[in-house]
């Protein structure tokens, strides 16, 4: 074979396999799926409020004469779960209406009414707030802390300036004639104090009461976490 030909038959070689190189295959292979994206988590959807009351201010159901005390009584929100929940006991307890315990049936007004020591002050007409925790603490939504509840029904008594007399009036409420029994608690945040006959007598010396205050457990309200 000449010289010549074998260039041009390796030449041809060369470009068939240039050709072939370039040519894709005939079956590709299937291409991977791609993956699907999360979907978004959906936003919680907002609590709607509490509808308006339609009760007014002057009826005597148990929304009414629970909102009523706990407005009347203080303006410190963290006692409410407290006094509330003590008053569905004793009411409770008595089979009695949250009306007929609160105003001994002449009507709402301050504690002190025609001669009569009552059960709470209620001369303060309702809050939409006031309301709506009197309606969470009947439902059993609102609930003071466990540590208050296992005591059950105690008396709860607010010092408001906190003097040496003021305290030693509180401490006498422990024995006769009150005999309201031991004071066992101070609500953590406020000055309101429980006294329950199953808790023994604080103990103080004269010109000492507030000290001997200074000294009782103070208990959360409420077992809730505010975050």
């Amino acid at each position: 074979m000449r010289s010549g030909e074998k260039t041009a038959i390796v030449v041809g070689l060369a470009a068939m396999a240039f050709i072939l190189l370039q040519e894709p295959p005939e079956n590709p292979p299937p291409s991977l799926p791609q993956p699907i994206p999360p979907r978004p988590k959906p936003e919680p959807s907002p609590v709607p409020p509490a509808p308006p009351s339609s009760r007014g201010p002057n009826d005597t159901d148990d929304e009414t004469a629970l909102a009523r005390m706990l407005v009347s009584e203080t303006d410190n929100r963290k006692a409410w779960p407290v006094i509330g929940w003590m008053l569905l006991q004793t009411a409770k307890s008595r089979n009695e209406s949250l009306y007929q315990r609160l105003t001994s049936g002449i009507g709402y007004g301050p504690r002190f009414k025609d001669s009569i020591n009552r059960y709470a002050d209620t001369r303060k007409a309702p809050t939409e707030e006031s309301r709506n925790a009197a309606r969470r603490l009947i439902a059993g939504e609102l609930l003071p802390s466990a540590a208050i509840r296992a005591f059950g029904h105690s008396s709860w008594v607010e010092i408001l300036t906190a003097p040496e007399k003021e305290a030693d009036d509180l401490l006498r409420k422990q024995g006769k004639p009150k005999a309201w029994g031991g004071i066992w608690a101070r609500m953590r945040g406020t000055r309101w104090y429980l006294l329950n006959p199953k808790a023994p007598v604080v103990a103080w010396r004269a010109g000492a009461a507030r000290e001997a205050l200074a000294a009782v457990p103070v208990l959360s309200a409420t077992d809730e976490r505010v975050a």
